[in-house]
């Protein structure tokens, strides 16, 4: 697949500045966002809207929300609240990632109904940005790894050596 020249284009806070030499699954951008600071963004993040600044939008939000805890009673605010506090993303949002992700899994290709629960929110420990979304298996899996690609390298070659 031929490479996309994303330089210039912006995507809500980023704009693309120029290509990284880092590789990881696919084509990595330098990117500016509105408040200064660089990012080494996914070029499928950007494209799917999952990757929308440095991380000080997320912690608009939060401050956003934390002045309206008193204003709703908890009850009324537990999920849009997690969405918005830990990952900076609205249910719409979330919404629109399952409609995007065909409602499966990016990872395994689990369909959300298939599963008790909702999809959960993958999002890198390091920057805030939210990947997509995983059944709790996949999810669970990942962070076990510390997001540590090297280290599930390692536990794919054991598992192809082992048969």
């Amino acid at each position: 697949m031929p490479l996309i020249d994303e330089t210039g284009n912006t995507y809500t806070r980023l704009t693309v500045v120029e290509k990284s030499e880092q590789s990881q699954d696919g084509a990595m951008w330098i990117c500016k966002c509105e408040c200064g600071n660089e990012v080494i963004v996914k070029g499928a993040n950007l494209r799917r809207g999952t990757s929308k600044s440095c991380g000080c939008l997320q912690k608009e939000i939060v401050a956003d929300i934390g002045r309206s805890k008193r204003k709703y009673p908890r009850e009324d605010r537990t999920r849009t609240y997690k969405l918005m506090s830990k990952y900076g993303i609205t249910e719409d949002d979330y919404i629109e990632m399952l409609e995007q992700q065909d409602f499966k899994c990016l990872i395994c290709g689990t369909e959300a109904d298939q599963q008790n629960r909702a999809l959960a929110v993958d999002h890198c420990h390091e920057t805030g940005v939210v990947r997509g979304l995983l059944c709790q298996k996949c999810n669970i899996g990942i962070g076990h790894f510390n997001d540590d690609i090297q280290l599930l390298a390692k536990a794919i070659q054991y598992l192809q050596e082992t048969k």
